[in-house]
């Protein structure tokens, strides 16, 4: 009978698990939004997982934020789990974070008598079937310049060059170079295209790029200084132009690293945001792995300077009257490869 009910207890959990997890809420810190109409739930907060996309239209209740103007709402975590509630959403499968969201008037639009805005261009996904053109040997190209999939990317060429750009190449060899880092905001793309050995066309293409990347964001506002953990971060899939410093994309890399500036919630985590965590701190005792021969020992010696991942400390022996030098590899552990560096007498 105790058997019976370890294995129904067991199949419960099971069963709970298999339910998996709907998804995040993170609320913003700020939007500017009109004043017609509800306030979404999508307009106020970032969305991650398809399950809590059934809310994206949830009407959210908003209050006059009494320390600014009559136009400056707010919309509090409270009230979006009220919302929620009444919605019959499943607080189990749902997380939410953030403390409230400022709702600023929207930007005055412009009044231009007798003209209508032209929908903005946007970039798009470039399909790579079809006839050759150079939109699509571009898009080829950035593919594998970004190391990503070619349904991965969207680019966003000038109009002006969208006859050129889409003129099929048969019997072309299409040439490319580009002119601007691939980290560039906008990129310039020289284009030269030859039939036989003949140049047949020189131009300057501009192309932005946005690139899907896993990352990291932040579940809720930090300030400079705090220290990162997993549990402040979550995972995420967004389109990102490759323009800044690199992305993280793995959380466990960046657990007890410091934040360099403050950043609100659902901000997708940088490697120029962090300041790396310091693993050796100056007159700890550290474990020093030395391999002579391939021999590994193992002894103590005191740091002489703080020393993050992959950085080279100053140690000494007790009792020793010459340091040494040796690479950081761990919290409290720094390593020597006697075999293939050179060092010092560090007896």
């Amino acid at each position: 009978m105790r058997l019976l009910h370890l294995l129904t207890f067991a199949l419960l959990l099971l069963a709970a698990a298999s339910t998996g997890f709907a998804g995040d809420i993170v609320l913003r810190a700020s939007v500017r939004l009109g004043d017609e109409g509800p306030v979404r739930l999508a307009d106020v907060a970032v969305l991650f997982g398809d399950d809590v996309q059934r809310y994206a239209d949830l009407t959210i209740e908003c209050e006059a934020d009494p320390g600014a103007g009559d136009r400056v709402r707010e919309v509090t975590l409270e009230s979006v789990r009220r919302a929620l509630r009444e919605a019959d959403a499943s607080f189990g499968r749902i997380t939410l974070s953030g403390s409230s969201c400022r709702i600023l008037p929207a930007a005055p639009e412009p009044d231009v008598a007798g003209e209508e805005e032209p929908d903005a261009p946007h970039a798009e996904v470039v399909s790579l079937e079809g006839p050759p053109t150079i939109r699509r040997t571009i898009a080829a190209h950035l593919a594998e310049l970004y190391q990503a999939e070619p349904t991965d990317i969207r680019l966003l060429f000038d109009d002006r060059d969208r006859e050129f750009i889409d003129t099929p190449q048969w019997g072309r060899k299409v040439v490319l170079a580009p002119t601007t880092s691939a980290s560039s905001r906008r990129m310039l793309i020289n284009v030269r295209t030859y039939t036989g050995g003949t140049l047949a066309d020189s131009r300057n293409v501009e192309v932005e790029a946005e690139v899907l990347r896993e990352v990291v964001v932040l579940r809720h506002d930090m300030q400079r200084g705090d220290t990162l953990t997993t549990s402040a971060t979550m995972p995420a899939r967004l389109w990102l132009s490759p323009f800044g410093s690199a992305p993280v994309t793995d959380a466990a890399e960046i657990e007890g690293a410091t934040l360099r500036a403050r950043l609100h919630s659902g901000a997708v985590l940088r490697a120029a945001h962090l300041r790396p965590p310091v693993l050796v701190r100056r007159n700890e005792l550290v474990d020093v792995y030395c391999v002579i021969g391939g021999v590994e020992i193992v002894t103590k010696a005191r740091a002489l300077g703080d020393g993050c991942r992959d950085e080279t400390v100053e140690l000494r022996l007790d009792h020793a009257s010459r340091a040494f030098m040796a690479r950081v590899v761990g919290r409290g552990v720094v390593a020597i490869d006697m075999d293939s560096h050179d060092q010092g007498d560090a007896s």
